[in-house]
């Protein structure tokens, strides 16, 4: 069996969006952190969207959710490995995805912490779906 190729870094200049398909995990100042939590440590899916239009990054959340995203928070991928110290690798397929790895799964109160984090630095984008 051939060894495992190391993980390809998304290049520290992308954007990248949480989609949230769920409202609970929605309130008045944005993206909560549970969207961000990462229970299992297999690295929590992210959709690279630099580049995109907005209907392409609304399309893109659409394509990798059970349904309509009702919003994402968005981040860039220096910014969390700088401040935070997680790496985002490219994981495709599908097309544009990325997962964010490097949790600290032996301390609970420390994964939350990020998770908290990472909802404090990301950007919000909230979806009308009248």
């Amino acid at each position: 069996m051939a060894p495992l190729a190391d993980p390809v870094l998304v290049d520290g200049s992308e954007t990248f969006s949480r989609f949230v398909f769920e409202r609970d995990k929605i309130n008045g100042q944005g993206i909560k952190f549970r969207a961000f939590f990462d229970p299992k440590g297999s690295g929590l899916s992210v959709s690279r969207t630099s580049g995109l239009l907005e209907r392409e990054i609304w399309q893109l959340g659409d394509d990798v959710g059970r349904g309509p995203a009702v919003g994402c928070g968005d981040l860039i991928v220096s910014q969390i490995a700088a401040e935070i110290g997680l790496r985002t690798i490219v994981d495709e397929p599908p097309p544009r995805h990325a997962l964010i790895v490097g949790w600290p799964m032996d301390d609970r109160d420390r994964h939350r912490s990020v998770a908290q984090q990472l909802a404090a630095l990301a950007r919000p984008r909230l979806r009308s779906l009248d």
